[in-house]
This record gives C-alpha cells, structure tokens and sequence, in this order.
C-alpha cells in the first residue's frame, strides 16, 4: 500500500487505546466480497464463503487500531481491528505498503443483457395515442363531447341542434368561419364556404419601380422583341398539321369547305387597316383606368391590370402552378410578399375580412394533384404565420372537382390558363399514378390565336408584352374560337380597343378556320410551344429561389410525389429512359428512373394521349377501373370552355384508344362507352374546384383535417402527412 497521510485516518482510531477496542468484534465480510480472501500465512482460506475462519475473532481482538508514523513518513499498523469492521490483508512480507484492497465493486451501475436481435418488438409511433396530432384530436373529440353534454344538461325541453348528431355527417352551422382559397396562374377564387358562388380576383400585382430597375426592364424587353421570318419559324410545321387534320374531320362529318377562304380574308384584312373611333356618350366599353397620382407603392387585381403608368410593372406570383422564379424576382421573400398582399387585399375588398380578424377565421386551401412539396409547405406556412390563420386544411383539386360535382368517381381534366391537370377519382380519393400535368392551359390557345390571325394580316398590331392588348386577343378568342367544325366559314369579327385619355377604337376583320385550329393546339401542343416564352423561362429558373425538396435519406434525391401516367408519357417522348425489367404491379415505374429528371415539365404530350395514358396507369391496381373512368369524365377549369369541345375530346379519345388496342399498348382495355358529365345544375366549371373545397369545408371530417399554429410550430411539415386523406 501507498503512503498514508495521517490525516486520512480518523481521530478516533488514533487516539484510541488497545483496552478500548479489545472487545471489539469484526463485522462479517458479504459473499462477495469474503471469495478468495487471504489468511496472514499467504494461504488461500479453505474456509466456505462467508463463515470467519476459526481463531479470527481472538486475533483481531489482539490487534491495535492506531498506528504511529516512522521516520519516512508512512505509517505502521498495529495489531487491531480496521475502523471499517474489515482487516488489512497483506502479503506474505506483512507491509502495509503492499497490502490488497477488499474486492469493492468498480461501479455501481448494472451491466445490460444484450438484447437479441431475434427477438425483440418496439410499439414506438405504432399507436394513435403516441403520435402528438392524433392525441391531439382525440383530446378536441372529448372536449366537444363534454360541451355537447353540458349544453344538454343546461338546456330544457328539446335538446338543441349542436347536440344532436347530425346523421348526414355535416355540419348545422351557418356561420362564416371558414375561407376557401383557391389560387391559380391567372386568377385567385376566394370566398365562406357558405357562399354559392365564390370571388375571383387576378392574380396579379403591379408595382411601382425604382430608377435602376426601370431602365434594366426596359432595356431586357427590346432585346425581347424579335420578329421570326417564315424561314426560322418552327409553328409553320405546326400549322401545317393542324390544318390537315382539320381538313379530315371536316370531309369525315361532311361539313362543306371553302375554297380560297383564306385569300379572301387576308384581302378584306390588307385594305380596312383604319379603326372606327367610337363618341365617348356611345362607348359600351369605356375602360376606368386607374389614377397613379397619389403614387402608390402597389396595386392588386382589377386596378392593377388598368395601369398604364410606365413607372410600374405587372408581377404574377404564381405560374404553371408553381411559384414564378424568373427574373422577375429576385428572392422566394418576394413571392410570398406578393402572394400575401394580393391574398390581404382580396379579402378585404370582396370579403370584408380585415387582417386584425384572421384569428377567428379558418381556411382551406386547394393544391394541385401533382404538387411540389415545396410549395405547398410555402403556402402552409404563409398562411399560419405570416397571416396568423388559426388552422388550415388541404385538399387536392382533382378530388375538389368530384365534391362540387356531387360525384365520388370520376377523371378529371382540369384545363387552365397554364397548366392541364388530368387524374382519376375513385371513392372521393385520387389515384396516384393517375396523375399528369401539363404545362399548357387557356394562355397557350389565346398565344396561338394571335398567330393565326397575324397571318392573314390582323389590322391591329397587337403587342405581347403588354398585358392589355394580351387580355383583348383573350376576349376574341372567347368570342370567335370554337372546337365546332360545323360552324367554321368565313365570318367577321370586331375588336374594341379602348385606350387612356383618348376615344376607343374599333376594328373590324374577317377570319376562316383559326378559331378552330388554336383549340386543336390542346392535341397537337407543338403548335404552343414556340410561342410560349413563359413556360421557357419557367423552366430556366426552375428552383433558382425555392430549393428542392430533397430525401432526408438520401442527399441526392429528389422527395416528391411520383406518378406512373407522368413517368409513362416522359419515357414515350424519350426525356427519361425506360427500366431494363419493368416490374408488375401499381410500381411498374421505378422512382430511380426520374431522380435526374423533375416530372412536372411534361409539355409535347396531347391531352388526347395523356388522358388515356392516366386511365391506364390507373387500371394497374385495379383492372375494374377504366370502365369507369370513360364514362365519367368531366372537364372543369376556364381554357377548354369552347362550344363542341366535348364532342371533340370523345371522338379524339375513341381515335387513339382504337389505335393503341391494334398496337397491342392498351391492354385489352378499348370497349368501355365514353362520355363527358356535364357540370351539375349549369354551374361554371371554373367555379366546379372552388364549389367542392366550400363543400368539404362542411363536413364533419373536415375538423381532423385541420393544421394549427401549434402543430405547424411543432412538427412542421411532417404535420401535413398526419392531417390529409391523401398520401403526403
């Protein structure tokens, strides 16, 4: 053993005497610590574990407690018990410099089994009530049950209607607190889900610029305009083959052609180039254009489309369906910024919401089928935090579309003004690999209808940078285009031109077949792909603010919803190349074949083809599937509202399944009847998708769809996996 410092030992073993401790009996050692112990001699005890050996309790009554110090410090002991109870063991030599400790333990704390990798089970996240959200509804069940008993309680007579249970499963309150968004490319439709119809705003802000930035938008939209000679025009090619199908439609319904049609009226356009000036007091369409005096720093909607001030530029936060990432912006703050102020002042200006009320208003908000999760999570977050909604709850708007229809089974082709939305519906729910989207709506057949009538000498120069020259091709293509056959020959248009501080101006022309051949642009989109500049840039600057949503997982991968009709079409226009062993089942598309390739910018593709496609992947799981789906199909959205265009669909669909039943590519699956739903009591059916989120905002299950503040705090967007009936 070491040196001892003597203050170490206590004083009242040294100061004690041998008489005093004499009588002293040692405390027996524990099992475990009694095992291999030594006797003075150096011998190992024969003695059994735990019984003294004999004569040890005389030895260490004769023994001294106190030790005294030698000349080098360390100490002597005397015979004598320890203060422990214990003796000190030494070896064979007696010093107390080598003297072994009792065999202590080195820790208190117990060792653990290993567990067996063979058996052995966890409940961890396997039980409602351990995952936050669900406990949370079911905490909100009780309450409400509590509140429904009380009122019972203190209510005589009839018990009142919030306590009867309502059979229908919807709710009986005629309160407004409830605000349905759904935002769009073009227009944003906003309104209580008790409303019947909802308002619709532009999705557009104007605002006012700096020096700097003035000069760099001026000088980026000369550049811009370029003119393209017959020679380098590739929608020439286009044209070409609209005009041949349409040739053969026409002899197949026998509807009588007219030659010589578009010589007449590029002659009648070339000589009545000089516009009819309408007197102010007969002005039907005199424009109210908004005053900039009071220079303010923006304007929204309406009054933002009437400014004609070059101090200011026209901003569209969202286009194709996602946020807009082109140069126009230059952080993902000002998107939202943009998206927010639009949102505040609609509410306010059509719904007399003001700011300070969010807090006792929820809302439910549309989303695309095929969304971006980045998106989405942005919207969420806009909505909670930056304009401190309560809760929010999602809803897709293919299944939006079903519920304002009154229908649980359906496809659906949404065609907007920049986007085409195509999935199957089937019990409320949307099929997941019956998703596609297009990125080219209403905007792109207004586009192709300019260019059709600049080639037989339109007399008014129209612009298409500026927006309202844009929304005035809009109103003729309203007008004039149509998807009836029947109804194509030579007719004359007229075109209102109304213009700031000066008499509005009119136009008069002569068209033939271009507005039926821009509606065919939807089958043969290499008619609008030249000509759209937006979906160009769109793709450019794809994610260049808003990051990618990537695999938490694996670094390198992309986390977004994947679609088998979208990854089916990329493979056929060869974008992505195919597996070299196809797998059976609803999986027979890899996600790993699209990870390099973002599934959303699917362009030359057919609606035709598309919604054959979408069909198909949907009857993968379900072979029962496609019968249903042909005959249900309903067509909501503003781009494809154009008079014989149903018609125009069925037998464009009928074409090509017949083709691809004799290519051997449908499956046998080619005789079910097609039929287009038409929308339900003539409702619009632009307002169709916005009507099935005020319906859904009614219902009971709606409550346990609810995103709060809390929960988005807490989980983020892991919140939306536990709150939506669709797989997020």
């Amino acid at each position: 053993m070491d040196d001892i410092d003597s203050d170490d030992i206590p004083s009242s073993t040294l100061g004690a005497t041998p008489s005093e401790l004499g009588d002293y009996e040692p405390a027996p050692l524990p099992d475990d610590l009694n095992r291999g112990t030594e006797t003075p001699s150096g011998t190992p005890s024969a003695t059994p574990t735990g019984t003294p050996a004999p004569g040890a309790s005389k030895k260490s009554s004769s023994k001294s407690a106190a030790s005294t110090l030698t000349k080098s410090g360390a100490l002597k002991q005397k015979p004598g018990p320890k203060p422990g109870g214990g003796k000190v063991k030494s070896s064979s030599g007696g010093s107390a410099k080598n003297a072994v400790n009792p065999g202590l333990k080195q820790t208190t704390f117990s060792m653990v089994t290993p567990i067996n990798q063979k058996n052995y089970y966890t409940e961890y996240l396997k039980r409602d009530d351990q995952i936050y959200v669900y406990r949370q509804v079911q905490e909100d069940t009780k309450k409400a049950k509590a509140g429904s008993v009380a009122v019972s309680n203190n209510t005589k007579g009839t018990p009142s209607a919030a306590a009867t249970p309502d059979p229908d499963g919807t709710e009986g309150k005629e309160e407004n607190q409830t605000i349905v968004i759904h935002p769009g490319s073009r227009n944003l439709r906003i309104g209580f889900g008790v409303d019947p119809y909802p308002k619709t705003v532009k999705m557009v802000i104007a605002r006012r610029l700096q020096g700097a930035k003035k000069v760099k938008h001026e000088e980026e939209g000369e550049q811009e305009d370029v003119e393209m000679t017959d020679d380098n025009d590739p929608i020439t090619t286009a044209i070409k083959t609209v005009k041949k199908d349409l040739k053969e439609r026409m002899k197949f319904y026998k509807c009588r052609i007219q030659p010589g049609s578009t010589d007449l009226t590029t002659n009648y356009n070339t000589k009545n180039t000089q516009p009819e000036e309408i007197p102010e007091h007969n002005d039907p369409s005199k424009v109210d254009w908004t005053d900039t005096s009071d220079k303010k720093e923006y304007y929204t909607g309406e009054a933002a489309l009437r400014v004609k001030d070059s101090n200011y530029t026209l901003r569209w936060p969202v286009i194709h369906g996602c946020f807009n990432e082109t140069e126009m912006y230059s952080s993902p703050q000002e998107v939202l910024g943009d998206m927010a102020i639009i949102l505040v002042e609609a509410l306010e200006a059509e719904l007399g919401v003001k700011f300070t009320d969010y807090k006792n208003y929820n809302v439910v908000l549309l989303i695309p089928d095929l969304y971006d999760k980045t998106y989405v999570s942005s919207l969420v977050d806009l909505l909670l935090h930056k304009m401190d909604f309560p809760r929010v709850a999602l809803l897709q708007e293919g299944m939006g579309a079903t519920f304002g229809a009154g229908i649980s089974t359906s496809c659906v082709i949404d065609v907007g003004a920049q986007k085409t939305s195509i999935c199957c519906v089937e019990d409320g729910m949307v099929v997941p690999d019956s998703r596609v989207n297009l990125k080219y709506g209403g905007d792109d057949v207004t586009n192709a209808f300019l260019k059709l009538l600049e080639n037989i000498s339109f007399p008014y120069k129209v612009d298409p940078k500026d927006t309202n020259d844009m929304l005035l091709v809009e109103e003729l293509k309203t007008q004039y285009a149509t998807a009836d056959e029947g109804s194509i020959g030579v007719s004359t248009g007229q075109l209102i031109h109304p213009r700031q501080n000066k008499l509005t101006q009119k136009y008069t022309f002569k068209f033939y077949d271009e507005g039926m051949l821009a509606p065919l642009g939807l089958f043969y989109p290499e008619l609008f792909e030249p000509l759209n500049t937006v979906y160009k840039e769109f793709f450019r600057d794809r994610h260049r603010l808003f990051p990618r949503n990537m695999d938490v997982y694996e670094s390198n991968k992309e986390d977004n919803p994947v679609s088998g009709a979208q990854t089916a079409l990329l493979i056929k226009q060869g974008l992505i190349e195919a597996p070299e062993e196809p797998v059976e089942g609803e999986a027979a598309v890899e996600k790993e074949i699209v990870d390099d390739v973002e599934q959303p910018y699917l362009f030359l593709t057919g609606l035709d083809h598309a919604v054959i496609q979408s069909i198909k992947s949907a009857a993968v799981s379900d072979p029962s599937r496609p019968g249903k789906m042909y005959e249900n199909i309903i067509i909501v959205g503003g781009g494809a509202q154009l008079a014989g265009f149903e018609t125009l669909l069925v037998d464009r669909l009928g074409i090509w399944r017949s083709m691809a039943r004799n290519d051997g590519e449908d499956d046998g699956v080619s005789d079910e009847a097609i039929a287009v739903m038409p929308p339900p009591r003539d409702m619009d059916p632009q307002i169709l998708t916005w009507k099935g989120g005020a319906v859904f905002s009614r219902l009971k299950v709606v409550e346990e769809m609810y995103i709060t503040q809390k929960e988005w705090d807490l989980l983020g967007p892991r919140s939306i996996h536990y709150r939506t009936m669709f797989a997020y």
